[in-house]
């Protein structure tokens, strides 16, 4: 099986590839810079040396020439610049694609700094937004939409066993479209990152949909330019007089009575079908692709395979009309165009029928690519981690039949945490409502340990792969306690805040008409006296006895693990040190059974305190 390191050196190799590619279009471009400026002063000293010594016509020769080897150039000067920005484009996708395998955060986008709900049931205790987040990490959707998208599939992962399931498959299969995922990431960059706004477009299909030309008034001008045409050739041969004058002033009479219309369809239609061009290349790609062996997908994205009314197809037809409307920015031209043929109203009464054709294609279409965006940044996520697994889901009614919650992992770690200082332990909870109750030194790793199990649970249910060699899981709800502050904004103390937090995950395993909930509680009461959090941790650790749910608690406080004998759905477990050469080691392995050590005391004494051990 491939490895990301075999993948991080394909990419280097690729980027040092792309590289030579770069220098050797900017040579290309420096020498055609050079040629276009001696082809004008070619062509300057020969056009004077033809005017002055030949005739006007040789003259005029040799300028139309330069002009014509000068127009050559320049298209092919384009062309090269337009490589050059393509291939430095790929290259940032390179970069960016290398830097999260390296979890270089420093080299990824920029964060968009956003506020955190910090009454969400794990978006901050997990990471999952934030600067350092499992969001920024998979983020590679360049669309407002599909960013919130992506987002709101990880703060509310899927519980529906089915379209869970079924966005699995869609993810498995779209992982080994790399090359896919390239040129539409690429496709994605001419796009401005985070500020696409497919809203914008869908006002746009919304704003002024009742203006219409009347055919009408096009088959009459129709009938009038023909009748212009007619007798001005009459008029020119001397057959008839100069009646062509009356049908130009009509013309005018009825151009100006569609100008304020064809005013409001052309104006926004002008600026709107361009930044919608950008956006048919990407539809474009997914229609062009060939799915045929990958049917979940092919069945996911058969909207945009329609044979009659596909991207493709009405791509072409805008695509022209684009065309006549870059015509019509030159005034000269469209004074005389609009003189002889109704092109203004031919264009508006086709620009309002593509419109209406995209109202009703439109809408879907981006939701789909919105949805599409988000699946591509977990497949992305799972091409670049080979080694991660996809979990199995186990279906929660089938399960709950031998009323057991099950999950298990085996070499589970936590994806924010880089190859070489990963820690992966096996894990497993088989019991109905098992409660695992974990104590340990102080930075042994237990708090890492939590986060782990959840990072990799909300990934599961959001259809992605895992960080684990193996991961079977029931469907569960996420709710942790891990990462308690003050509230200043309510006026909440630490220990208060944390109070209305075990509140809320009391509540939400109390709940027995949806799915069983997983909680994680970090430190349980460690913001009061040791008396209090002792009898309070005892209290509260009953009270989840025997509700919808199962989870994990750490603490230091070792009087709990009593409870592993006075409950059998209690387990215990720990983390421990080893002292090499009076130094704490940690292995941040996880134990069975209670923890047999402390190190507090050892921690001040290293820590430079006037502390006796």
């Amino acid at each position: 099986m491939i490895s990301s390191q075999k993948i991080l050196e394909h990419e280097l190799k690729t980027i040092s590839k792309l590289q030579e590619r770069i220098d050797f279009l900017n040579k290309k471009s420096n020498s055609l810079s050079y040629y276009r400026l001696a082809v004008i002063i070619a062509g300057v000293i020969f056009s004077f040396i033809g005017f002055n010594y030949a005739n006007t016509w040789t003259g005029l020769g040799i300028l139309l020439i330069a002009f014509i080897i000068f127009g050559i150039l320049a298209t092919i000067h384009s062309r090269v610049i337009f490589s050059i920005n393509k291939v430095n484009k790929f290259i940032k996708l390179k970069q960016v694609r290398i830097a999260r395998i390296n979890l270089d955060w420093n080299s990824m986008p920029q964060w968009k700094k956003e506020d955190r709900d910090s009454h969400h049931p794990f978006e901050i205790d997990l990471d999952i937004t934030g600067n350092y987040s499992l969001l920024r990490l998979l983020n590679n959707t360049f669309s407002k939409e599909g960013f919130e998208k992506l987002k709101n599939l990880l703060l509310y992962p899927l519980t529906d066993y089915k379209e869970l399931i079924n966005r699995q498959n869609i993810i498995r299969e779209l992982i080994p479209f790399d090359s896919f995922r390239e040129k539409l990431f690429l496709r994605f960059s001419y796009l401005k990152q985070n500020e696409f706004e497919g809203t914008s477009l869908l006002n746009w299909l919304k704003q002024d949909s009742h203006t219409r030309i009347s055919p009408f008034a096009f088959i009459l001008y129709c009938l009038i330019s023909v009748f212009n045409i007619t007798f001005f050739i009459l008029a020119y041969n001397d057959i008839f007089p100069s009646v062509w004058v009356i049908g130009y002033l009509s013309i005018l009479i009825l151009y100006g009575s569609q100008e304020k219309k064809m005013k409001k369809i052309i104006g926004p239609s002008e600026l709107i079908f361009d930044e919608y061009l950008k956006l048919a290349k990407i539809l474009e790609l997914i229609s062009k692709t060939n799915l045929k062996d990958s049917p979940d997908l092919k069945n996911y994205l058969q909207i945009f395979h329609d044979e009659n009314e596909n991207p493709v197809h009405i791509n072409k037809k805008i695509n022209a009309l684009i065309n006549l409307l870059s015509f019509r920015e030159n005034a000269i031209f469209r004074f005389l165009i609009n003189s002889v043929l109704p092109y203004d109203i031919y264009l508006s009464i086709q620009l309002a029928k593509q419109k209406e054709i995209l109202k009703n294609y439109l809408p879907a279409w981006l939701d789909k690519l919105y949805d599409f965006e988000m699946l591509n940044s977990l497949a992305e996520f799972g091409y670049i981690n080979p080694e991660y697994t996809f979990p199995v889901i186990l279906n929660n009614n089938s399960v709950n039949q031998n009323k057991t919650s099950y999950f298990t992992s085996k070499e589970i770690s936590h994806p924010l945490i880089p190859y070489e200082n990963r820690i992966s332990n096996d894990f497993s909870l088989t019991k109905q409502n098992e409660i695992i109750i974990i104590t340990g030194s102080n930075m042994s790793g237990k708090s890492t340990f939590l986060k782990t199990i959840g990072i990799n649970l909300c990934l599961a249910f959001s259809g992605a792969p895992v960080a684990a060699k193996k991961f079977e899981t029931s469907i569960f709800r996420i709710h942790t306690c891990i990462k308690i502050t003050d509230d200043l904004n309510e006026g909440l103390s630490y220990f208060y805040a944390e109070v209305k937090r075990l509140k809320a995950i009391y509540d939400a395993i109390s709940e027995t008409n949806t799915v069983p909930l997983f909680f994680l509680i970090d430190e349980i009461f460690k913001g009061t006296n040791n008396r209090e959090r002792l009898i309070g941790s005892t209290e509260y650790i009953k009270s989840l006895i025997g509700k919808n749910g199962c989870g994990m608690i750490s603490t230091h406080d070792l009087e709990l693990v009593n409870l592993g004998k006075e409950f059998d759905i209690i387990t215990n477990m720990h983390f421990k040190e080893h002292i090499v050469e009076d130094k704490m080691v940690f292995d941040y392995k996880l134990n069975e059974g209670p923890c047999p050590t402390t190190n507090a005391l050892r921690i001040m004494k290293l820590g430079g305190l006037n502390i006796e051990v």
